[in-house]
């Protein structure tokens, strides 16, 4: 298993891949993608309101999270297990807090560094989902990784029209910041 570290000023992002080395070819336009995405996070993090408080108040420096990349079988099997869903689904994210909601992250900050959990994405939808919408495979991952790190910070889409209107708005705003740079889009 390959495990590749991107990283920013305040941000570290741990990427793995299941996927075998000919399929694995996928993250190189993704990393770079990244890289110009992250300083774009932490600025939103950072100056948001409710969070941005509470990261201070907790002395976090740093966040740090998991990506990690599968096929459909993995996929499928994580769906079934914590969402009783049968089908693979395009991303899969697992907090390790709701940030939105909770005021100390006990135990969670170390050395100025708060993990905030781990998300799955499968390259097999992720591909059918870029060719669908007529993007690229490294596009499609981008859309896919901003919507996971909004659910490892407590969005949910699922729970409210208001809800899902907040999480796709914060994820075009993310997402906009790359197309304005010309990193992504056709």
């Amino acid at each position: 298993m390959n495990i590749q570290q991107i990283n920013s000023k305040r941000f570290e992002v741990s990427c793995t891949s299941s996927l075998s080395s000919k399929r694995d070819r996928f993250r190189r336009g993704f990393r770079a993608k990244l890289v110009k995405l992250l300083p774009h996070m932490e600025s939103y993090l950072w100056r948001e309101k409710l969070i941005g408080k509470k990261l201070s108040k907790n002395q976090v420096d740093k966040i740090s999270m998991g990506v990690h990349f599968c096929g459909n079988r993995k996929i499928r099997s994580l769906n079934r297990e914590f969402r009783g869903k049968e089908t693979p689904t395009d991303v899969l994210s697992f907090p390790l807090y709701d940030l939105r909601k909770e005021k100390n992250f006990v135990g969670g900050v170390l050395d100025g560094e708060l993990n905030i959990g781990d998300i799955f994405i499968c390259l097999d939808v992720a591909n059918r989902q870029a060719k669908g919408f007529d993007v690229t495979l490294s596009d499609e991952l981008i859309h896919l990784f901003v919507h996971g790190f909004l659910h490892l910070l407590g969005f949910d889409h699922e729970i409210s029209a208001r809800e899902e209107k907040l999480m796709e708005s914060l994820e075009e705003m993310l997402i906009g910041k790359l197309a304005k740079m010309g990193k992504i889009g056709k």
